[in-house]
């Protein structure tokens, strides 16, 4: 997912990293290694879903 493309939705929805975290059930930090594509972690078909 395209991180820029991606805070532009959080910010459209009023939505911060924590809560974007908390909805995903993940912790603020896995957030930002998804958005960034560090330490090998992407998000999964089903946390895509769900963010659009």
């Amino acid at each position: 997912m395209d991180p820029n493309k991606l805070k532009a939705l959080m910010l459209v929805n009023g939505d911060t990293r924590n809560t974007l975290a908390e909805y995903l059930h993940i912790s603020p930090a896995s957030l930002s290694y998804k958005m960034n594509e560090t330490h090998g972690r992407c998000f999964d078909k089903k946390e895509i879903e769900s963010i659009r």
